[in-house]
């Protein structure tokens, strides 16, 4: 290009109506998604907060889940876990769990396994002895038997006062869960639920429930500009037996930026007039000692303040961004790697531990085993006092007695592990040896008490260790502190991104709120027409430097620019935590670059090789020669044509890929999808896109093809064969540390194809629900352990060329109706007699299945895993009949999976 001059007025016109045009884009909010990852760029600059170390997690995590046995937890187990919590001296808890519906009634655990069976043995005892002393009166003659029929009503009245409070006892066995819930939030004190407040949906909320949450939760210290809270049009409250016995209730809701980013969420919230503050906000205002709120337009001003969590002014400015919120300044870690964490199991293990050692006690004191023990009572009538003085506290709220309990529980716990030492050991065995020598014991009795004591023994030892020794870690951990509970097992779809991690527990948002506001480090954003005025700004003088300069020395001024303005927003935000979009400043810079570029241009034909080139890389041939016969295809639009598209994924690549340097990991990237590709192309398919690892093409555009599902389903076969061969080369020189193994998902249907995006950047791509469920497909995959998954809509179109396995009908996410899913085995004539007959084996084992015969099925199931005892697909059939005929399905059970994961 030769060098040219620009005239002065393109030169001042140009940067002008460029900044109207991107300003204009960015108030649409067209340029969201590239302002947000500029905001995530800047805040990763900026110093991490400092963590507050009185705000903690207690994860319901997989150790949880085993020891309660099921999610949700059972809501007495986390009562039980919410008493020992206040025991250990937490002073707030936060619950990210809904309880917004009913839970059916529990069994007393502690009640029916360790308190009712020393009541009724008491009882009867008592019975027994009074029976006793009546039958020996009448034997010695002490009571005539004239007169014998002047007794029974006394016996007849013990009789009914022993049934009556056995009655009692029973019917105190059958627990309501919620309202036990409810009343160990009572005794906790300062615990917080949820209050949903979902937009668009209008529940009904029974008029009690509303005016308990109007009068006891909603806000009521709050003036200012009122007007400005965002509103919400639904509330799903906490159910009324939970909620009353808590301190107060929080929205968990979270703002989920257009890019599924979360930065952000509203403090306070409107429903009905009433204000509610979000479930992290709230106990951070008991924290600060319910300071007064003021809100402005552009803050939330806290006066009054009086805590000791963190070292804070009498007042705390709270600034909000443009749109009403509050910037979040995340801990610029993972959600497992940021605050303290606790697991609930460990609480769990805690009451399992005590009751079974109480247990214990109970029912080898019978047997003597502890009758060496000199304390004022014995130790089984010591626990089981301070089980019923734990209900006590629980029951009457009186947290004074909780902490009276817990003192006594541990003084109890340090004279068992005082009692339980060797010498009591040695000297109950010595006992015992002389009992028997002395034929006071039989020698089986013998044999089994020297057998069961040392076991028992050593087992009662153990749980009270580890009790003490958990109730030190929780002790340490706990007291004083604010913990959020939530689910963070391994199953949770409780999982969001951030700024800093692409799969980040949501719980730990709400840490991060209060974090923000604890350690008074807030984050702000610049009104739109500061970021509109520094890009025309520089743009203008960027304009004037390079109206006169050729295409090289234009770039490396509109490059230095643009790096200036940028690192002048990066410097902003890491000094004061203002935000300052560069987004504005950059595109401007751009469009003004290639604006003057192109007005120096003048080859014309040299521009379209130039173009033609440049696509060449981004799009297929096909594509291309379309564009070039009818330029009319670059306008925006699409159109619906039958299709199939292919969604392929390398098995765990990211772990391959942090093994590499960035060269290698290039280089090895591009060899396998440079051969993959090429099968794609080869069958004419058209490559939409790649991501990362990931191949996503379709078959049957832009040129119309009729065989499109028999050449996906080629294409897939022959990737896996040469995905062998690969492997093989990359193994033997080292250029990958394992093998790269493809996952392919295959459907066909309606698809809307054509030129995607904005008049200034398109992509011929596709979209449709049948591209979200092929999409779907590769995925899962991994569930049944295959390698090519199609549709039933894919299946019906190939006829009988491809081997291909019936599977399950399944409802994947996002996709309600269910498919019929086939795994694509081999190309027939290419397959081998015995993989034809585990085929034919299974699904005729998947036809008994789906019958119900579940008999027949496991022993189809058996026979595919003798001609293959490494195929998945058989195993876990194999598995579900096995379970199927220990306990069988509903009668409405249809086979139709639900798959939960993508």
């Amino acid at each position: 290009m030769s060098k040219a001059r620009v005239s002065l007025k393109i030169t001042l016109l140009t940067p002008l109506v460029v900044s109207a045009v991107v300003c204009s884009l960015s108030l649409l909010g067209l340029l969201d998604f590239f302002i947000g990852r500029a905001y995530d760029l800047t805040l990763a600059v900026k110093t991490e907060p400092v963590q507050n170390e009185k705000i903690i997690f207690i994860d319901v995590d997989d150790k949880a889940v085993d020891y309660a046995g099921t999610w949700p937890i059972r809501r007495d187990y986390v009562a039980d876990a919410l008493i020992l919590s206040a025991e250990m001296g937490l002073s707030y808890i936060i619950f990210d769990i809904e309880y917004v519906d009913n839970s059916p009634s529990t069994v007393d655990e502690a009640l029916l396994q360790n308190i009712l069976p020393e009541k009724s043995t008491a009882l009867l005892r008592d019975i027994e002895s009074n029976v006793g002393i009546l039958i020996e009166s009448v034997q010695n003659g002490r009571i005539p038997l004239s007169e014998l029929a002047a007794y029974l009503p006394d016996v007849k009245d013990s009789f009914r006062t022993v049934n009556t409070e056995l009655q009692t006892i029973y019917g105190e066995l059958a627990r309501n869960s919620d309202e036990y819930l409810g009343m160990a939030a009572e005794v906790f004190g300062s615990s917080y639920f949820t209050v949903n407040l979902v937009p668009g949906v209008m529940l009904d909320i029974d008029p009690a429930l509303m005016s308990f949450y109007q009068n006891e939760i909603a806000l009521k210290n709050i003036d200012g500009d009122l007007d400005s809270i965002h509103e919400t049009t639904s509330m799903m409250p906490t159910i009324e037996s939970v909620i009353k016995g808590a301190e107060g209730a929080g929205f968990p809701n979270v703002i989920i930026d257009g890019d599924g980013v979360r930065r952000r969420v509203y403090l306070l919230q409107d429903y009905e007039g009433d204000i509610y503050g979000q479930l992290a906000f709230s106990p951070v205002l008991s924290i600060l000692g319910r300071p007064d709120i003021t809100v402005k337009k552009d803050s939330i001003v806290l006066s009054g303040i009086d805590t000791e969590f963190a070292s804070l002014p009498d007042q705390i400015r709270i600034p909000l961004a443009q749109d009403g919120s509050m910037l979040i300044n995340w801990p610029h870690a993972d959600y497992l790697d940021s605050f303290t964490h606790i697991s609930f199991g460990q609480l769990l293990e805690h009451n399992k531990l005590l009751d079974s050692m109480v247990r214990n006690l109970q029912i080898r004191e019978d047997m003597g085993y502890l009758e060496s023990y000199r304390g004022r009572e014995s130790l089984n009538e010591r626990m089981l006092r301070l089980s019923e003085m734990r209900r006590t506290a629980v029951f009457s709220g009186d947290r004074m007695l909780l902490g009276e309990y817990g003192g006594e529980t541990e003084a109890a716990l340090k004279d068992i592990l005082d009692f339980f030492d060797d010498e009591y050991s040695a000297r109950f065995k010595d006992s015992l040896a002389e009992a028997h020598s002395g034929g006071r014991i039989s020698n089986d009795d013998y044999a089994f008490v020297s057998n069961d004591f040392p076991v028992w023994f050593a087992a009662v030892k153990r749980q009270a260790e580890d009790l003490v020794r958990i109730r030190s870690f929780l002790k340490a951990e706990l007291s004083g502190k604010m913990a959020i509970i939530g689910n963070a097992a391994t199953g949770t779809t409780d999982i969001g991104v951030n700024p800093f991690s692409e799969k980040y527990i949501n719980i730990g948002t709400h840490a991060a709120v209060a974090n923000t506001i604890l350690q008074n480090d807030f984050l702000d954003d610049s009104p739109w027409y500061f970021a509109a005025f520094l890009s025309w700004f520089m743009s203008f003088g960027l304009a004037f430097l390079i109206r006169q300069t050729g295409p090289v020395v234009s770039g490396f001024i509109s490059f230095g620019l643009a790096a200036a303005g940028a690192g002048l927003c990066v410097l902003i935000m890491s000094r004061i935590g203002v935000f300052v979009s560069p987004v504005n400043l950059l595109l401007n810079n751009i469009i003004v670059y290639a604006a003057f570029t192109i007005i120096k241009f003048s080859a014309t034909e040299k521009e379209k090789g130039f173009i033609k080139n440049a696509f060449s890389h981004y799009l297929s041939e096909d594509v291309i020669s379309e564009v070039l016969n009818d330029p009319d295809k670059l306008s925006l639009g699409g159109e619906k044509r039958y299709l199939t598209a292919m969604f392929t994924d390398v098995k765990g690549f990211s772990t391959i890929s942090e093994q590499l340097d960035p060269q290698d990991l290039v280089s090895l990237l591009n060899r396998y999808l440079g051969d993959m590709s090429d099968v794609v192309l080869d069958e004419r398919g058209t490559i939409d896109k790649y991501e990362g690892d990931a191949i996503i093409a379709f078959f049957g555009a832009p040129v119309p093809l009729d065989d499109h599902a028999e050449r996906a389903c080629r294409s897939a076969v022959l990737m896996k064969r040469i995905e062998m061969n690969l492997n093989k080369e990359f193994l033997a020189t080292n250029a990958a540390p394992g093998p790269l193994l493809t996952r392919i998902g295959i459907n066909s249907g309606d698809i809307v194809v054509g030129n995607m995006g904005t008049v200034r950047k398109m992509n011929y791509t596709m979209m449709g629900n049948a591209v979200n469920l092929a999409a779907r497909l590769e995925g899962v995959n991994k569930q049944y352990g295959t390698w090519i998954l199609i549709s039933d809509e894919t299946r019906g179109l190939i006829g009988d060329d491809f081997l291909t396995r019936m599977l399950d009908r399944v409802r994947v996410v996002g996709i309600n109706t269910p498919v019929r899913l086939y795994e694509l085995v081999e190309i027939k004539k290419d397959a081998e007699s015995e993989l034809k007959e585990l085929v034919q084996i299974f699904e005729n084992g998947l036809q008994s299945y789906e019958n119900r015969d579940f008999i027949n099925s496991e022993k189809m199931f058996k026979e595919c895993l003798k001609l293959n005892e490494h195929d998945q697909p058989s195993t876990i059939f194999l598995e579900r009949s096995k379970a199927f005929l220990e306990n069988e399905p509903e009668e409405d059970w249809d086979a139709v999976i639900n798959l939960t994961s993508k």
